[in-house]
């Protein structure tokens, strides 16, 4: 009785509730905090200090002076951060808009039991493992001026050579298709592992009451497939923020005339180059601020009608 009265607590209304000893408890706790450890450190830590440090003007090397919000003001007041901002929405708009309807179908034609389906999956998840380095080097040969692939092949078609990565109007573009090509692949896997998880029962119900196709697709599987579409869309928010930085960087350093500097970028190049470490942080606090204003919007889209079967 004694043991029992320590695990067992009576609220208001009768209701009794199980409460776990307390030794049990501090081993919980314990147990969570290594990781809450390593995520303090790793990740709250550095994101408060970047945005202490965009309050001053610092070049790493002599004392920092406090500034307010000067460094915002000069940001705001920069021609070129607006157009980072713009070209920053513009590639992370395109891959949302491309890669989850492309992943979506790519998914849905790769689900059956063809023999040559496990070769196509593997085709197009390659580019997901593939280094970045491998990546830009592949694709700067096949835009190449010259005697670039994409250009030999609209030679073919009677069409003019496009300086690919040195135009303002085709570099963004360019760049985008490099993005999708190599991100496309991990969300068809996300999009199969959504559509394995439908009971094939339910499909069978649903061609029951209708034999087309497309609307057991639009009315049974696409609202089943909600969160899975969620999961793509963060990813492709957080992931391209990354991944078009690093991309850009090394394909095209920026430009041509900042056509392909996102606000990634444009943090490294005023941190790493410029040594304006102030103005470098504001960039990242301004993005953190974008990256968390579109995550929850498409959490908040995903979340709006949930369904279950």
């Amino acid at each position: 009785m004694a043991a029992a009265s320590q695990t067992l607590s009576v609220e208001r209304g009768g209701r009794r509730r199980l409460r776990l000893p307390r030794s049990v408890t501090v081993a919980k706790y314990a147990m969570v905090m290594p990781a809450l450890s390593l995520f303090l450190v790793f990740y709250v830590t550095p994101v408060i200090a970047g945005v202490v440090i965009s309050l001053f003007r610092w070049n790493g090397l002599e004392s920092p002076s406090y500034i307010g919000l000067g460094n915002y003001e000069r940001l705001f007041e920069d021609p070129v951060f607006v157009d980072n901002v713009r070209v920053t929405l513009v590639v992370v708009g395109v891959s949302l808009a491309v890669i989850l309807p492309l992943a979506l179908l790519l998914a849905v034609c790769l689900s059956g039991k063809g023999r040559l389906l496990p070769l196509f999956r593997w085709i197009l998840f390659v580019p997901v493992v593939m280094p970045l380095a491998a990546v830009a080097l592949l694709w700067s040969e096949i835009f190449n001026p010259l005697n670039g692939l994409a250009n030999e092949l609209l030679g073919h078609l009677g069409i003019a050579p496009v300086a690919w990565l040195g135009d303002p109007s085709t570099a963004i573009w360019a760049l985008i298709l490099v993005s999708i090509w190599g991100f496309v692949g991990l969300h068809i896997v996300i999009q199969l592992s959504a559509l394995s998880a439908i009971p094939t029962e339910l499909k069978e119900a649903a061609r029951l009451e209708t034999p087309s196709t497309m609307k057991v697709f639009r009315h049974v599987v696409l609202p089943l497939l909600r969160g899975s579409l969620t999961v793509s869309a963060v990813l492709t928010i957080t992931g391209t923020f990354v991944y078009f930085t690093s991309l850009s960087f090394v394909m095209t350093k920026g430009g041509p005339v900042h056509a392909t500097e996102v606000l990634g970028l444009r943090a490294y190049l005023e941190g790493f180059a410029a040594l304006d470490f102030g103005l470098a942080s504001a960039i990242t606090t301004v993005t953190m601020l974008i990256t968390i204003t579109l995550v929850g919007g498409a959490l908040l889209i995903g979340a709006r009608t949930r369904v279950e079967y």
